[in-house]
């Protein structure tokens, strides 16, 4: 059998959390191995001041279109939200997303909003920002600054926190990177599936050493890629998975760029080469999978343990 590793975003926490804002340790998001990215200068603005709290990537640059960076912190900061209505505030974000839809995050949007904007915002409730490290590329005559950045944030009711990373291209965020803490309020397998529709393709593994299944909904022209994890039974003859109630790690960009799942800096090849299509390794055909698994109380379905066994 193939050896596998617990993958950092296959629900690996314990690598993930490496990532987090740990004291004078900065969150570090997936680097970009080349100058890929290229943004329009109009921005997304978010408010200006804190709501009422009660409740890699393969892409062809556009060189006339880069936002020309500017200086940092040049915003006025925030107050600092009290501790109480932080971790209200990051619930209400995590259970209506700032009223917009994937690929934008929390009022930011990939390929829109500056990271100038989004750390004003941001910083004003998160328990750490951090920077992870910094790349300079030229490409024809256009130069590309790219820079990790991370937070860390509390969910209520779990133990861990909640971890989002950002590459910020030339001042522009271009890639978010949102780990499964909280996600299951609102994007749960059957929320997805209503919420934006038939995925360009689902694929399937399970993890023998691990006892994981791995399910990824691909939707290109929209954005959004999302990873879910979570225990599957061993029966007799079969592994049945049961993928309810379980929130994805998330990766968010512009529809307008373009990659393949299997770059290194993304999902990459070591895990994606170890999935299948959904209807190669279950008795589901793509779209019966997405007729049948927009209901939350869809059925488990099964997969042939000797697919996975004799990998």
């Amino acid at each position: 059998m193939t050896q596998r590793r617990h993958r950092c975003f296959a629900g690996g926490l314990i690598t993930c959390l490496l990532l987090s804002l740990a004291g004078c340790q900065p969150a570090v998001s997936p680097t970009l191995s080349s100058p890929s990215f290229a943004h329009t200068a109009t921005e997304t603005q978010l408010p200006t001041h804190l709501p009422t709290v009660t409740p890699i990537i393969t892409a062809t640059p556009e060189p006339t279109k880069t936002a020309t960076p500017r200086p940092a912190n040049t915003l006025t900061p925030l107050p600092t939200l009290p501790t109480d209505e932080a971790e209200a505030l990051v619930m209400e974000l995590l259970r209506n997303n700032a009223s917009c839809q994937l690929p934008c995050w929390w009022g930011i949007t990939p390929s829109e909003t500056s990271w100038e904007t989004a750390r004003q915002f941001l910083g004003s409730f998160v328990l750490d920002l951090g920077q992870g490290e910094t790349k300079s590329y030229t490409l024809g005559n256009q130069k590309y600054v790219v820079t990790n950045f991370g937070i860390d944030y509390k969910v209520l009711g779990q133990t861990d926190f909640g971890v989002t990373n950002y590459n910020v291209t030339n001042e522009i965020i271009d890639l978010i990177w949102v780990l499964p803490r909280g996600t299951e309020l609102s994007y749960q397998l059957h929320q997805m599936l209503t919420t934006y529709g038939q995925p360009e393709s689902v694929l399937f593994e399970a993890d023998t050493d691990y006892s994981l299944f791995h399910i990824l909904l691909y939707y290109p022209d929209k954005g959004i890629t999302a990873f879910y994890e979570g225990n599957f039974d061993r029966l007799s003859e079969t592994y049945r998975v049961c993928p309810q109630g379980i929130g994805p790690e998330l990766w968010l960009w512009s529809p307008g760029k373009v990659f393949t799942l299997t770059d290194d800096q993304f999902i990459g090849p070591e895990v994606v080469n170890l999935m299948s299509p959904i209807n190669e390794v279950t008795d589901l055909a793509l779209e019966t999978f997405y007729l049948t698994y927009q209901k939350s109380d869809a059925p488990c379905f099964e997969t042939p343990r000797e697919i996975w066994e004799t990998r």
